[in-house]
């Protein structure tokens, strides 16, 4: 099976998304004068608009794990599967949740957000979206949960099979 899963870091000054901004500008707003907010900190009302796009993940360090205790709507649509209280380790395909496991992994040692672009390209999907992750701590120290958002370029999840079908007969008819 031919995949290619690839992402790298952005600039946050460069969040050009507007879902992205309003997550990181409210994280930030939840700060106060803390290097990170808690989960108390974070209410749903605050984030109707995002809600759709959010994971809440849970980080666990002995055994180390991230397990999502939010998987949002639009995110589950887009996978075609809800991760609600699974692991990362769960997300299919193979090598796809190491590149997730990695990103995630930057901002529990780093303790600050980052940003990054993921090309997910498989025979029969192919998507590229942008995802902000957030840490969250209960004691100002040490990652126990991260806020992610992510937003999809276009649409969520683009059917090779049916774009490949689709071009021909728009080729065929001469659009």
């Amino acid at each position: 099976m031919n995949t290619d899963f690839k992402g790298h870091p952005l600039p946050i000054e460069g969040l050009n998304s507007p879902k992205l901004r309003a997550a990181y500008d409210y994280w930030r707003e939840r700060c106060g004068t803390r290097a990170m907010p808690s989960r108390d900190d974070i209410r749903p009302e605050d984030m109707v608009g995002l809600l759709g796009n959010a994971m809440l993940v849970d980080v666990t360090y002995d055994p180390p794990d991230l397990r999502y205790r939010l998987f949002g709507s639009d995110i589950a649509n887009a996978h075609g599967a809800d991760f609600t209280g699974r692991s990362v380790k769960d997300l299919e395909p193979e090598g796809f949740n190491d590149l997730i496991w990695r990103q995630y992994m930057e901002v529990v040692a780093s303790r600050e957000p980052r940003v990054h672009k993921v090309i997910y390209q498989t025979e029969t999907k192919a998507s590229n979206y942008e995802r902000i992750t957030l840490p969250l701590s209960s004691d100002g120290k040490r990652v126990d949960m991260l806020l992610a958002v992510s937003e999809y370029e276009k649409r969520f999840w683009q059917d090779v099979e049916q774009d490949a079908a689709a071009a021909s007969v728009k080729s065929a008819s001469g659009w």
